[in-house]
């Protein structure tokens, strides 16, 4: 899903995130699972939790990750000169 985004919009990096927020657990998947995968032009890297919460705390404390993983991915890269223009 990331990679494919990236690759759609012409993006840098991209972020995807799915899992189980709750109340109960989905399939075989306990409540609070998260899946997250961090897309860059040199491949991807993938994080799998278990938040604890209930679904609108899941929810809040993957977003914060997701964005914490863009963050650090964006970070590590050296600085771009500014466009002229």
């Amino acid at each position: 899903m990331s990679d494919g985004v990236r690759r759609l919009l012409g993006a840098d990096v991209a972020v995807g995130i799915t899992g189980v927020g709750g109340p109960g657990p989905q399939e075989d998947c306990p409540a609070g699972t998260v899946h997250l995968v961090v897309a860059t032009e040199a491949g991807t890297r993938e994080l799998h939790t278990c938040l604890p919460g209930d679904p609108s705390e899941v929810v809040a404390a993957a977003t914060t990750l997701a964005l914490d993983e863009l963050a650090r991915e964006l970070e590590s890269r050296p600085p771009r000169s500014p466009a002229v223009g």
